[in-house]
């Protein structure tokens, strides 16, 4: 990114956070955090173009099914009174604006969260009031992964069908939604509207002390300028990486070693999604074609596995968050100078004296025109119901939640994602930005049809590479298998 962009860039940031965001934590004021504002009318447009809908739904409850938290992921969609936490505030004032526009009022049911299989509640509630041909939600967020047999199974819309919703303005994760698209329809979506779209994406940070004290820069201007890669990230980690006194990289307790990377499982695929490469992609007739096996598929695989060695110190796994030894406990204890997690784990090191910085996943080489995020297969993504009688209805009301959603809550939570210690750190502001606009997801793992082979893929890139070939060509039949049958069960 040249010099002129990059302040463009700023600017346009500096726009958005402006106001609300004058310090780390800053709440908003008075008016702002009750909606209060005497010049709205319902025919209103802003200055952004966005047109609000001279309707008024006289009172009509708009009834949103949800879960109610998630593995320190912001999850809610409606707060009945403010708190005094900027997010929570945010999210208050947004309700009750688009109630006050659009003659509404909004719910919300938000189901328990206790455990794992709790993540499908919502999904299951709306398969059950769809079959029994209630409308008791106007619209719902599941997890996809968990429950793909709300799709196949008919019971909820293609949302491309819907009006009033304007899926292709940039309040609507536009990249990250169109990776989703089956034979040209939509069936699940995302915005700012609810946030675990944002929180389960996966990203890195990294550990400042430790690279300054490597004599490192920070790693932001190879971000701005496209010059982040895989081979430059190996430099970074490879000059962390110290035994720091022990005798071997194999973790014991009482162990000094520093390792380059603290890495989750997930952090293999990853890479590999980061460096360009989709097992699934469109094909010329629309429909999903297998594409494992490419020549820039084996190169990532070769760089990754280079990069996530487990025997020279570059990288040490650990899933269980904050056991001795896992990923979360050695970055929390200043051990590893990258983390690979999602971008809720900011949440877990407020407590912790680590000053880190935020980073989208390397790029395959220079050449590759755009940083790629990958953003979790169990996100909350929106549905409405198959059997919804006012379509048009929920659609105005979604794309106006959303609108101001990316508007007003957006900006607070990236401030409050960023903010360390009381301080504002504009460059990993700046680099959520990129990490927002560069988004995708595997469909294929969301409907089962690539999950094997992401599995078998994860653990292969970990021990060297060596048998990615085989994994990729023995299961070749079964993906094409699977991608017939959802193409059958959407029909």
């Amino acid at each position: 990114m040249n010099k002129t962009n990059r302040t463009t860039a700023l600017l346009l940031l500096s726009a958005m956070l402006t106001g609300a965001l004058a310090g780390c934590g800053a709440e908003p004021s008075a008016d702002t955090a009750a909606g209060t504002d005497s010049a709205t009318t319902p025919a209103e447009t802003t200055a952004a173009g966005y047109d609000y809908p001279d309707v008024d739904y006289g009172g009509y409850e708009f009834r949103i099914l949800n879960i109610d938290s998630f593995f320190n992921c912001y999850v809610k969609t409606d707060v009945e009174e403010q708190t005094g936490e900027t997010v929570d505030d945010a999210v208050y004032a947004r309700n009750r604006k688009i109630e006050e526009k659009l003659g509404i009022k909004i719910s919300e049911q938000a189901e328990t969260f206790l455990g794992w299989d709790d993540r499908n509640k919502p999904a299951t509630i709306l398969q059950q009031d769809v079959t029994a041909g209630d409308e008791n939600f106007d619209c719902a967020f599941v997890s996809m992964s968990g429950a793909p047999g709300i799709v196949t199974g008919g019971y909820v819309l293609d949302l491309n069908t819907v009006p009033g919703l304007n899926l292709d303005e940039d309040w609507w994760d536009t990249e990250l939604n169109k990776s989703l698209e089956i034979d040209g329809k939509l069936f699940c979506a995302t915005s700012s509207l609810q946030l675990s779209s944002l929180d389960l994406t996966w990203v890195l940070f990294f550990n400042k002390n430790i690279l300054s004290s490597n004599k490192l820069e920070m790693p932001y201007d190879l971000v701005r300028d496209g010059k982040w890669t895989i081979d430059k990230m190996n430099e970074y980690v490879s000059a962390c990486a110290n035994l720091n006194g022990d005798d071997s990289f194999k973790f014991t307790t009482g162990s000094n070693a520093i390792y380059g990377i603290a890495g989750h499982n997930t952090a293999s695929y990853m890479m590999l999604l980061a460096g360009d490469n989709k097992l699934l992609d469109t094909g010329k007739d629309g429909k999903l074609v297998f594409t494992g096996g490419t020549e820039r598929l084996f190169g990532t695989i070769e760089k990754a596995a280079k990069l996530l060695n487990q025997n020279d110190g570059s990288t040490i796994f650990g899933d269980e968050d904050f056991k001795e030894g896992s990923y979360y406990y050695m970055f929390a204890n200043e051990r590893a100078a990258f983390l690979t997690t999602e971008l809720k784990g900011n949440q877990v090191f407020r407590p912790y004296n680590v000053e880190f910085g935020i980073l989208p996943a390397p790029k395959y080489d220079e050449a590759q025109k755009n940083y790629v995020a990958y953003a979790s297969e169990n996100i909350f993504r929106l549905c409405i119901p198959a059997n919804a009688s006012n379509p048009k209805r929920t659609g105005t009301i979604l794309d106006a939640l959303s609108y101001e959603s990316k508007e007003t809550v957006l900006p607070l939570y990236y401030n409050q994602t960023i903010c360390q210690k009381g301080l504002r750190d504009d460059d990993s502001i700046e680099m959520l930005s990129i990490i927002n606009s560069s988004r995708m997801t595997d469909i294929g793992f969301i409907f089962g049809i690539t999950s094997s082979i992401v599995s078998e893929l994860k653990e292969a890139v970990k021990n060297g590479g060596e048998n990615a070939a085989s994994i990729l060509a023995s299961g070749k039949d079964n993906v094409e298998q699977k991608i017939a049958d959802l193409y059958d069960a959407i029909k």
